[in-house]
C-alpha cells in the first residue's frame, strides 16, 4: 500500500506559478513510484461525461435526511444534483453523491465541473475522504460551473460532492435555493489488486494424454478494474487471448471506475498441432490482465499436458486394459551409459481375452521438463497374447510411454521410467611417477547428449585421508564438446605418497542423467626427482 502523506488539494483551477507545478509534478512521480512497488496498474476513468459516452455509474446518492433530493441529468448536460425542498431541516442534515474506489484500487488525483448556491447556513462542498482522518476540502462551488482539480498523496476513500446543514444546534432556515452540481468528474486510478486465475479446466486436461483441437475453459476473477484480457500460452508461446467486454470510450477512457468484468468464464478451443506446442510435456499457462492503460496487473496460472499427435488412431478399437514394464518386470529401471534394455506391452479385454491386432506406438521423451518425445520405431500390431515388445535405444535418462489410441479423445496409455547413469572418463598427466614441483593435470569428458557445459567436481584422497576437494578451483564446467580440466602443482610431499584421484558429476538441472564418477586413478608422488 502506498505509505501515508499528506494530502494535497490544488482546488480551482487557475494560473499556477512555475515553483507550485513542479511540486505538484514531483508529488505524482513519488506516488506514481510508490504505487509501482506494488505492481500497481494506471488507468483513468470519465463519469457523468454525455460528450464522452460517460454516465453516472461510478457515483452513488447518499443522505441523512429526507428534505434532500438527488438530481440525475448526466444526459442533458446538467450532471448529478442535489436539491432542497422548502423545508427546516436539522443541524448536520446533508444530501450528497458519492464515488468511490473498486476494491483494491486508490483514487489518485482526478477533476470535475462543479456549482452550487450557498444560503444561510445550507453549504454546498467537494470533499476528499482519506480512508483514515478528517475529510479535506477540495472548494466550495458558486453558481457558474467550474472545474476543480484535486490530488492525493495517501489512499482516497471517497470523492463527496456535498450540500450541508451546517449547523451544529439549531435548525437551518425553511428554503428551497440551496444546491450543487456536478459533471464531467475524471478520476486517475491505480489499481494495486492483481487480478486471480480461479479455475483451468476443460477437455485439454481430461485425460493423460491429448491430440488435435481440444477445450479449455478459464475463470479469473478482479475486484478493481476488471478482467480485460485472457492470454493462452504453449512453452511461453502466446498461441490465444480473449477479450472481455469492457465498457472503453475514445482515448481508451474507461466509461466507469470498474470498467471491466469483475468475473470472466471464457471457452477456448486449443488446437495441438499448431507451432507452439511439440509432441510430449507441454506447459500450458493462463493469464489474467485486469484494465490499465500501459502496465496492467498479470497473474499466471500454469499446468501441463502430454501430446501426442504422432502415434496414429488404430484401426481396430476394442476396449482394452494395458500392462508396460521393462523386461524384467519392473517399472522403474537404472542402467549404465550405453545399455538398451527392452520394453513388453500387454493388452487384454475386460474379461482377460488377449488383445488382439490393437495398433500401439511405443515413445519416450528425455527425463527433462517440457522435452520433445518421439516414437521409438514404427507403431507395432498386438500378436495372438495381446502382447508387443521393442528394444530403447541408447540415450539418457528417460520416460518412456505406451499408447493405443481408439479415437480422437480415447486413448489408454502407461509410463514406464528408465534411470541412466553418466559415462565419465578421466585421463592423467603426465604418465609415471611425480615429484615435488611438478604439475598434474585431469581432463575429465563426459560421454553421451546433454554434455556441454555441465558441472564437474574433480577430488582426491590423500594416503589414510578422506575424499576431498582436489584443489582450491575443483569444481569446474565442460566445454561444448563435455570436457574440461584442473591442474594442481603438488609440494611438501615427503618420501613416497600415493593419492587417488576422481571427478564427479552431480545431479544438476538441465542434466538428464543420475549422478555418477569416473574411475578412481592412483598417482604416486615423491618428494624429488626419482
Amino acid at each position: 500500500m502506498p505509505a501515508r502523506v499528506r494530502l494535497r488539494v490544488l482546488g480551482v483551477r487557475t494560473q499556477v506559478n512555475t515553483s507550485v507545478r513542479y511540486l505538484a509534478l514531483a508529488c505524482l512521480v513519488a506516488v506514481m513510484a510508490i504505487a509501482s512497488s506494488a505492481s500497481a496498474g494506471p488507468y483513468v476513468a470519465v463519469q457523468c461525461a454525455p460528450h464522452l459516452g460517460a454516465g453516472q455509474g461510478g457515483f452513488h446518492f447518499s443522505r441523512n435526511s429526507q428534505d434532500f433530493h438527488r438530481v440525475r441529468a448526466c444526459g442533458m448536460g446538467e450532471g448529478l444534483g442535489v436539491t432542497h425542498e422548502r423545508s427546516r431541516t436539522g443541524a448536520g442534515g446533508y444530501g450528497a453523491w458519492v464515488a468511490e474506489p473498486p476494491p483494491g484500487t486508490n483514487f489518485i488525483r482526478g477533476r470535475l465541473m462543479a456549482r452550487g448556491r450557498s444560503v444561510g447556513a445550507y453549504q454546498p462542498r467537494l470533499l476528499l475522504v482519506p480512508r483514515r482522518g478528517a475529510a479535506s476540502s477540495i472548494g466550495s462551488p458558486r453558481r457558474r460551473f467550474r472545474t476543480f482539480e484535486w490530488r492525493a498523496g495517501r489512499p482516497v476513500d471517497r470523492l463527496v460532492a456535498r450540500l450541508t446543514c451546517t449547523r451544529r444546534t439549531d435548525r437551518c432556515r425553511r428554503t428551497d435555493e440551496p444546491r450543487i452540481s456536478i459533471k464531467r468528474a475524471r478520476f486517475h486510478l491505480f489499481d494495486i489488486s492483481p487480478p486471480t486465475v480461479t479455475g483451468v479446466g476443460g477437455a485439454l486436461f481430461g485425460a493423460s494424454v491429448q491430440r488435435g483441437t481440444q477445450a479449455l475453459t478459464v475463470r479469473a476473477r478482479d475486484a478493481g478494474s476488471g478482467v480485460r484480457l485472457v492470454l493462452v500460452r504453449a512453452n511461453h508461446k502466446l498461441i490465444d487471448s480473449v477479450g472481455s467486454s469492457c465498457d472503453i470510450g475514445a482515448q481508451q477512457l474507461a466509461l466507469g471506475l470498474s470498467p471491466c468484468p469483475n468475473s470472466v468464464h471464457s471457452g477456448i478451443s486449443v488446437n495441438t498441432v499448431l507451432p507452439g506446442f511439440h509432441e510430449g510435456q507441454n506447459s500450458i499457462t493462463v493469464c489474467a490482465h485486469d484494465y490499465a492503460d500501459a502496465s496492467p496487473n498479470e497473474r499466471c496460472a500454469g499446468r501441463r499436458i502430454r501430446v501426442d499427435n504422432d502415434c496414429p488412431i488404430s484401426d481396430l478399437t476394442p476396449k482394452l486394459r494395458a500392462n508396460f514394464a521393462f523386461a524384467s518386470g519392473s517399472k522403474v529401471k537404472r542402467v549404465k551409459f550405453g545399455h538398451r534394455p527392452r520394453v513388453v506391452g500387454r493388452f487384454a479385454r475386460p474379461l482377460g481375452a488377449p488383445g488382439q491386432g490393437a495398433l500401439v506406438c511405443v515413445s519416450q521423451r528425455p527425463a527433462l521438463t517440457n522435452s520433445t518425445e518421439r516414437l521409438v520405431g514404427s507403431p507395432l500390431r498386438t500378436d495372438a497374447r495381446g502382447r508387443i515388445s521393442a528394444r530403447l535405444p541408447t540415450g539418457p535418462s528417460r520416460v518412456v510411454y505406451l499408447t493405443y489410441w481408439r479415437g480422437p479423445e480415447r486413448v489408454v496409455s502407461r509410463a514406464i521410467h528408465l534411470r541412466v547413469k553418466p559415462k565419465l572418463g578421466l585421463r592423467v598427466r603426465p604418465r609415471g611417477r611425480l615429484h615435488n614441483g611438478q604439475t598434474m593435470i585431469l581432463r575429465a569428458r563426459l560421454r553421451g547428449p546433454f554434455d556441454g557445459h555441465r558441472e564437474i567436481r574433480f577430488l582426491a584422497k590423500p594416503p589414510g585421508g578422506h575424499w576431498v576437494p582436489f584443489s582450491t578451483h575443483f569444481v569446474k564446467r565442460t566445454n561444448r564438446h563435455g570436457v574440461t580440466r584442473v591442474s594442481h602443482t603438488f609440494r611438501h610431499v615427503s618420501g613416497t605418497q600415493t593419492f587417488r584421484f576422481k571427478a564427479r558429476v552431480p545431479h544438476q538441472a538441465g542434466y538428464p542423467y543420475l549422478a555418477g564418477h569416473s574411475h578412481v586413478h592412483r598417482k604416486a608422488v615423491t618428494a624429488g626427482p626419482g
